[in-house]
């Protein structure tokens, strides 16, 4: 299970950095017909951008001819009717394991999470509590059934169309001091975030704050910034990202203050079915090959792809990814 600082820094991430999520108003308490759907808390066949009605998918990544390469990477998903996925297994050449199995709500949110060991041993349950407006509320781990390890409990002091104000503390273990944390985030009269700045210590030190520009051809620019720790009016880096109108990060830009041997850009092009058929990576040294690469694929009749060919930005082969893909009966090919 990841350390309790992993599980934090993860937390601020995921909150800090979503342009989309969490946009509908009424209350953290509204009453009212089914909860909404949070994108965050997905995991369906939009996700993993699959068409038709996916039943199994198994990616296999193959085996290079070099020798002394470990065991090839595999991804394994199962789908129920309606798009969610069921399981999750992964594996990463003997270096990371990981079995997911999911339970979701009536609007697809997932409220459990099991995590599975090799030997198929249950490792830990992970459960989500939602408000009703898809918020996440409340995040607990239990072990051996009902052995609560690790809680974590987020309120909102404020909710409204134009702010939330949501302080986060950890239950279990105890939050020491400090270790709270406050997400302030603004909003347009579209609903769309324009702000959000996360505090440390009941908003006494600055941790960092991003801006979102909406642009009139539909792209949208993120710019992050970090704060430093000794001196919260010191920006320590800065990250300007500019997405498509599907989400999809099309450029991103880092700088460092303290060094610019840190700084790095990357571009990101997708072919028509939004898979990234270019990346190239960007130093103060030129363009960096070893993070560049370039992938071609193989369709089926549904639009999803088969096979992954990935190659250097010079054509030089790198890997191939092969997918066996099943369909339920209705989607099917016939």
């Amino acid at each position: 299970m990841a350390s309790n600082q992993k599980r934090k820094l993860w937390y601020f991430l995921l909150l800090a950095f979503s342009v989309y999520g969490g946009n509908s108003w009424g209350g953290q308490n509204a009453s009212g017909p089914a909860r909404k759907a949070n994108p965050e808390y997905q995991m369906n066949w939009q996700t993993f951008s699959l068409r038709g009605k996916v039943k199994f998918v198994r990616e296999t990544e193959d085996k290079p001819p070099a020798p002394g390469i470990g065991p090839e990477n595999l991804e394994q998903l199962w789908f129920d009717p309606a798009g969610n996925v069921t399981r999750r297994v992964t594996t990463r050449a003997d270096e990371y394991y990981g079995d997911k199995r999911y339970k979701y709500d009536g609007v697809g949110n997932y409220e459990e999470v099991e995590h599975y060991k090799q030997d198929n041993t249950l490792k830990f349950t992970a459960k989500n509590t939602f408000d009703a407006d898809g918020n996440l509320v409340e995040y607990a781990e239990f072990t051996q059934g009902t052995r609560l390890t690790y809680k974590r409990i987020n309120t909102y002091e404020k909710y409204t169309p134009e702010e939330h104000i949501m302080e986060v503390k950890w239950v279990v273990p105890p939050s020491r001091p400090g270790d709270t944390v406050k997400y302030v985030t603004r909003f347009d009269a579209q609903g769309r975030k324009t702000q959000v700045e996360v505090y440390r210590d009941s908003r006494k030190a600055v941790f960092s704050k991003t801006l979102y520009q909406y642009n009139p051809d539909n792209t949208v620019e993120e710019t992050h910034y970090e704060y430093s720790r000794d001196n919260p009016d010191q920006v320590d880096s800065k990250r300007v990202t500019l997405y498509d109108a599907a989400h999809r990060v099309l450029s991103r830009k880092f700088t460092r203050s303290a060094s610019s041997e840190d700084n790095f850009d990357e571009s990101t092009r997708y072919d028509p079915a939004g898979n990234i058929v270019e990346y190239t990576w960007t130093n103060p040294q030129g363009v960096d090959l070893k993070r560049s690469y370039r992938n071609d694929y193989v369709y089926d009749k549904q639009g999803n792809w088969t096979r992954r060919v990935t190659s250097s930005p010079k054509r030089a082969f790198r890997g191939s990814v092969t997918r066996r893909i099943e369909y339920y009966p209705a989607a099917a090919d016939r």
